[in-house]
Parts: C-alpha cells; structure tokens; sequence
C-alpha cells in the first residue's frame, strides 16, 4: 500500500515539463545578444586600458636598468650582436623584397636631385611611381623573370595590348629597343622605349 500513496512515474514527467523556460521573443533575444556585445567590448577596452597602463609603468621601471647595463662592455657587446642581427635581416627581407629596396633607393635618389636640381620632388615622386608601374608590367610579361624580355615575350605583350603585329614588325621593334645589342630588351630599354 506504501507504493500507491506516493506520486506515480506520471506525476514526475508532468512536473518535470511544468519546469521549461518561457518562449523568448525575437526582439529579447537580440537585445540580449546586443547588450552581451556591448558588455564584452566595454571589458576588452577596459583590459587594453589596464594593459597598456601596466605596460608604461614597466616600462618606466625597467628603462633606467637597461640603460645602465647598455653601458657595461657585456651590454656593448650584446648591443653590437643586435644591430648585427637587425641588419642580417634587413639584407634577407631585401633578398626576398628586392622591388621594396628599389623603391626606397629611387624615392632617395628623387629627393637627392630635387635638393641639387631645385625640381619638385612630386614631379620626381610621380616619375617614380609611373617607372614602377611599367616595372609591374614588365615583369608580367617576363615569363622566365629573367630581367630581359625576348621576342616570344613582346609578341605576348602586344597580343595583351590587342596591338596588329606581324613577326617581322617585332623583330624590327626588338633591334630598335635593343640598345646595348643583347637580342633581349632589359628594363631600362624597355623603359626608355
């Protein structure tokens, strides 16, 4: 008699669905997302505060101590091994970037003559500018980036270009632009032409 007086297996499954959530609406649903949003970029900000905060008062603490050791002959040394590295690298990241050193020496060059010449230097600058762009489509068409483009490279040239050519036309074309006689046409005839 014991086992009847208490609930039964369907009192429990009743109760236990009674316990769902409310239906949310659409409109709750985002304005939580939004206010979680919010929450979560006033908490980052907040941290790259207190970072940033960390950071100059470590900074501040920790600047006198290099300093004073960069005085030492083991921070001499130690400053000469990274200036070494810091150039070993700088020759590596021009090895891979070789238009990037080009860039830079050309954009000095241009300021060095305007200073001498008296020419404006964004006249020289927009001259530099337009050299890299005939530079870019130079080296597209230069198939075997070999620096030099060959006939088969020029006619694939004027092809792109949508220019009437003939073989005997790029063949005259070729020993006009090339001046130093190579049978190939380098950038700078290229440039020139």
């Amino acid at each position: 008699m014991y086992v009847w007086l208490n609930p039964n297996r369907r009192d429990r499954r009743a109760r236990k669905q009674e316990q769902v959530e409310p239906f949310l609406d659409v409109r709750q649903v985002e304005q939580e997302r939004i206010a979680v949003l919010a929450q979560d970029q006033a908490d980052e900000e907040t941290r790259r505060m207190l970072e940033l905060r960390e950071m100059d008062t470590a900074v501040q603490k920790l600047k006198p101590a290099i300093e004073s050791y960069l005085q030492t002959a083991h921070g001499k040394a130690e400053l000469k091994d990274v200036v070494a590295e810091m150039k070993r690298l700088k020759l590596e990241h021009h090895k891979h970037h070789p238009a990037a050193e080009e860039e830079v020496r050309l954009q000095a060059l241009a300021k060095k003559e305007a200073a001498e010449n008296g020419t404006p230097a964004d006249k020289l600058l927009h001259e530099i500018e337009k050299k890299e762009h005939v530079r870019s489509i130079f080296e597209v068409f230069d198939a075997d980036a070999s620096g030099a483009m060959d006939a088969t490279e020029m006619t694939e040239l004027l092809k792109e270009l949508c220019l009437p050519y003939d073989p005997d036309d790029v063949d005259e074309m070729m020993e006009e632009m090339d001046e130093d006689g190579s049978g190939e046409i380098d950038f700078e005839e290229f440039y020139s032409w």
